[in-house]
Formats: C-alpha cells, structure tokens, sequence
C-alpha cells in the first residue's frame, strides 16, 4: 500500500512476488505511485489505482492473473491510471476493470498456442496500448481460419507509437507471414495473404504453379487454386 507524497519518489523492490497480493494507492490523486525493480505474478493479484496513478517501470514476470481493479471513477481518463513502463513477459491474463495503459517503452507478451489458446487482455474497463506487442508463435497453430483474442476490453485504444514486434502494419493491421493482427478486433488470426495459394505466408513461385496445374478446372478448396471460392481455377 503506498501512503507517500509527491510525484518524485520510486520504490523499488527487486524481486518481489505476488501470490494473492494487493499493490494499492491510497493516497491524494495529486501524488503518483512509482513501483520499479521486478516483479513475478505466481496467482491471481491485484493492482488498484485507488486513489491515484500508479506507474510500474518493473519488469512483470509469471504465470499468474494480473487485474488491474476498478476505480472509483472509472471515467476519468486523467486520474487512478495504472502505466505499465517496462518490458513484461507476463504469461497470464491481464484483467481490466480500472484503467490501464500501456506506455512507449512497455511491452507485453502473449504466449500463443492452438487455436484460441492463449492469454489475454480482457475486461469490462478500458485500456490504451502506446507500446509493443511480442507475440511468441513458437507453439502456434499455423491453420488457416484459427484465431486468438488478443484484447478485449469495453474501450480500447491504440496510439501512433503502438507496434508488434517483428510484423509491419498497413492501416492498423500487423502482418508477418500468415498472421495478422487488426487493432479494430483485438483478433490475432491465420490469414492466408491474396495468392498465397498454399497457405505458407508467402505468395510465390510455388503457388502459381499450384494455379497453372489447376487451370481452368473445377476446384474444391483455396489448395487447388480456387482463390476466389466459385469453384473453378
């Protein structure tokens, strides 16, 4: 629970778990709670901006849910924000009843496995990502159609300098290889690019030789050519 005063002071506490805890402002609105260090969620816990903004430049690790609870008054986009400023591999869901934001030199990370597995910033709050996204595809379903929710929250918002690490946007839609991911969803997804016949991410030499076997002839599926799914290459 933090009692200080002022926007100046940062605690910090390396290596400090929270299994079941409560990080807590209860201080005056004016004065600005700075956690640093490093911290692992290892179960649920709860940071509240009670009473003012909290601003964690720790690093966030674990397993563990993460809620960042409501405020007492959930309207106010000026005060009782919660900043996440540092690079986070947290692994389980962050929920949002509060506020949360995500400033230019946060990060967070979701671990992404079949299809809709995977965690998650969700909530009936609302949050503001101005910093990257990692997602780790390492154990990641590669069929097309599959898709994960990424954010789902009742008022998201994505600033100029928000990014995904490793893809490249086009009108708010992050690419790389076969998945994509559109900030007016919050929806990771397997997306085969237009002519990408085979599926790979890529549209290639493979895939016109894939439409030249096919040409002209009944097809079933986008594998045989049929880009356009009226049944004929």
């Amino acid at each position: 629970m933090y009692k200080g005063q002022s926007n100046t002071g940062v605690i910090t506490i390396n290596d400090l778990v929270l299994a079941g805890g409560h990080i807590a402002h209860q201080n005056g609105t004016g004065d600005l709670f700075q956690l640093a260090g490093n911290i692992s969620v290892t179960a649920p816990s709860t940071v509240d901006a009670k009473q003012g903004n909290i601003e964690i430049s720790s690093a966030i690790s674990g397993s563990g849910d993460l809620t960042i609870a409501a405020t007492d008054n959930n309207a106010d986009a000026t005060q009782r924000i919660v900043t996440l400023l540092g690079e986070n591999t947290l692994t389980g869901n962050v929920n949002v009843s509060g506020k949360l934001r995500l400033g230019t030199t946060g990060s967070l990370t979701f671990d992404i496995g079949s299809n809709g597995v995977n965690n998650a910033v969700v909530g009936t709050g609302w949050a503001e990502f101005n910093g990257v996204f990692h997602f780790d595809l390492t154990g990641a379903s590669s069929t097309l159609g599959d898709s994960w929710t990424i954010v789902d929250v009742a008022a998201p918002s994505f600033g100029s300098s928000f990014g995904v690490a490793g893809f490249t946007e086009i009108n708010d839609v992050w690419t790389s290889g076969m998945y994509r991911f559109a900030e007016s969803t919050g929806i990771l997804s397997v997306s085969a690019a237009p002519g990408d016949v085979n599926g790979d991410g890529f549209v290639n030499d493979v895939d016109y030789q894939i439409i030249l076997a096919h040409l002209e002839q009944p097809a079933s599926s986008r594998g045989e050519g049929d880009l356009n799914g009226d049944g004929v290459v």
